[in-house]
């Protein structure tokens, strides 16, 4: 038979309206947040950590983990993906020096200014008529601002209330196994 899951809740109000989040972990890798900056969950399997709450505190190291882990999904980066067409269709050399060339370069100069690339569906109606050869590859991304913000502004606190936990725990005598 195994041994019963343990639950820990850690609740971080606002402050100054930074945001708040009410988080649960499990004993069994569980975690799950509910936050603010949104809602996300992951079960770890194996952590190598006798107590999870310590692979929480050593995971903290890594926000990119965190946010690959939570489900902060990759959003589309308006301010790449342009600079990277821009880029491309200003470049002298992407296009040669030959007339057909040039005016295939001017006619990708004009349609660029009438493409509105500050949303994803700009960029696909701008993708349906380029003639440039797989355009798609301009696409940039970055990571959820949502899933960042919990990562980097709510974990730091919910770790901190994790370590005074065990510090506590462990301080009077209660003793996790061995990391």
């Amino acid at each position: 038979m195994s041994e019963p899951v343990k639950l820990w809740r850690y609740t971080i109000p606002s402050v100054e309206r930074e945001g708040w989040a009410i988080v649960v972990i499990g004993s069994d890798g569980f975690c799950s947040a509910v936050s603010d900056w949104g809602n996300y969950s992951f079960r770890w399997t194996a952590t190598g950590c006798a107590d999870f709450r310590d692979f929480v505190l050593r995971a903290q190291s890594s926000p990119a983990y965190w946010i690959n882990k939570l489900g902060g999904d990759d959003v589309y980066d308006a301010a790449a993906t342009e600079a990277e067409v821009k880029d491309y269709i200003e470049d002298p050399d992407s296009f040669g020096s030959t007339k057909s060339a040039k005016a295939r370069r001017a006619r990708e100069i004009e349609l660029l200014q009438d493409s509105d690339l500050r949303r994803p569906e700009g960029f696909d109606r701008w993708l349906e008529q380029t003639g440039l050869d797989d355009a798609w590859e301009y696409r940039r991304e970055k990571p959820d601002p949502h899933a960042t913000a919990f990562v980097t502004r709510a974990m730091p606190r919910i770790c901190a209330l994790i370590q005074a936990e065990l510090a506590a725990e462990r301080g009077a005598g209660v003793v996790s196994a061995p990391v």
